[in-house]
């Protein structure tokens, strides 16, 4: 019943308030997979988009991981590209996603916590808003999830068998967002490693379903930008883009900003990213002071919504704007009640360590890329599973009267 009133909130929200039009605020990503997603089920394979329709040139590309198009792709082939198309499958995964999260507050913490997550989950206005995006933010999340609950599983029994799937997830996660590449150190590494016989089989293991699942992807990309392009190439805009005049001064203190990249001078991609990703290195090497003091910590206050909020909710990509505003005020409604949440598990002496993975991970994409709230999306899932576990405990549970 939780997984269905989400469904209908984030369909809902859908029709009601995002529609078949691109969202204020920058659009540039939701362009992207919408425009690549078509012209992938048109025969035309992965080109990048704008090249072709503003210069009507076919060039490869990789500016972004590959599952999200193709899933959208499939979309398209079974008979509708339109955005509100895509965002209904979003708003699918988001609902199944908050099954997850209610799997795994049941998993960790008892059933009461698990259903309270899930309701808090389903009714959150982040989640609802990230789910109705068309980004790829939610099969992330809800692939991320999945990794956490397959590695709870290799850490109650581990073999070699299910560390695989551990590891097929985690490539999968990464074929969606190059960040899921770290699941491998800070996910498959700890549910493997434990003092029994055989932990580095396990490990080789998840290591290898995980190069399984990538390999037709890496392998295409070394054959179409002849140079070693793991999952994507768009790591030399984000390095460019957030290391340079305006985005470590002035009102894009701690973001990224479009205008710091050099002109295009290479129709290969991969060479492209890489130059820019050159440059962004140079001028942070040449301002380490000012990166340490002032940059880093103003990004990871920008991915929490404490450095100034009202800008972040103009700069989110794909959002009905009132609705990440509100999704802001639970945000930190939620993080004391996470906190509280986290703390009953460690006197509990829950299996804690798994929910500290997806914090983790949007802490290394802020203090190595830039500060924004969609890099804290699968932190946000982990935030209302530990708030359900404090909600456990505050409300008063029902009694039922002996017959």
């Amino acid at each position: 019943m939780i997984v269905l009133a989400a469904l209908s909130l984030r369909i809902a929200y859908v029709i009601g308030l995002a529609g078949d039009r691109y969202s204020p605020g920058p659009a540039g990503d939701s362009i992207y997979f919408h425009d690549l997603a078509n012209l992938i089920a048109a025969g035309r394979g992965f080109i990048q988009p704008f090249s072709l329709e503003h210069f009507h040139r076919v060039v490869p590309t990789a500016e972004h991981p590959p599952l999200w198009p193709l899933v959208l792709a499939f979309v398209t082939k079974l008979g509708s590209g339109s955005i509100v198309a895509f965002r209904l499958v979003s708003a699918t995964l988001g609902a199944i996603t908050v099954g997850l999260i209610g799997l795994l507050g049941r998993r960790l913490a008892g059933d009461r916590a698990g259903l309270l997550a899930g309701c808090v989950a389903a009714v959150h206005p982040l989640l609802v808003a990230a789910d109705g995006s068309m980004l790829s933010e939610t099969l992330f999340g809800l692939l991320a999830l999945a990794a956490l609950l397959a590695a709870i599983w290799v850490r109650g029994r581990p073999t070699a068998w299910r560390a695989g799937v551990l590891g097929a997830l985690i490539g999968l996660a990464a074929l969606t967002r190059g960040e899921g590449l770290l699941l491998i150190l800070l996910l498959a590494l700890p549910a493997v490693w434990r003092p029994t016989s055989g932990r580095g089989l396990r490990l080789g293991a998840a290591v290898l379903a995980a190069v399984v699942a990538l390999a037709p992807w890496t392998i295409r990309n070394a054959s179409a930008f002849h140079r070693l392009v793991p999952v994507s190439t768009n790591d030399g805009t984000l390095i460019n883009g957030a290391n340079c005049a305006p985005t470590y001064h002035g009102t894009l203190l701690g973001f990224w900003s479009v205008n710091c990249r050099s002109p295009i001078s290479s129709p290969n991609e991969a060479k492209q990213s890489a130059k820019w990703a050159a440059e962004g290195i140079r001028y942070a090497r040449r301002h380490p002071g000012r990166l340490l003091a002032v940059v880093v910590p103003v990004r990871i206050m920008r991915t929490l919504d404490l450095w100034r909020p009202a800008q972040q909710v103009d700069l989110a990509e794909g959002r009905v704007r009132w609705v990440e505003a509100a999704g802001q005020a639970c945000f930190w409604l939620l993080v004391p009640l996470a906190v509280y949440g986290a703390v009953l598990m460690r006197r509990r002496r829950a299996l804690l360590w798994p929910l500290g993975v997806p914090p983790l991970l949007a802490l290394t994409m802020s203090v190595t890329g830039y500060g924004y709230p969609r890099f804290r999306f699968t932190a946000d899932l982990v935030i209302t599973i530990l708030a359900g576990v404090a909600l456990a405990k505050l409300l008063p549970a029902g009694t039922r009267r002996r017959a």
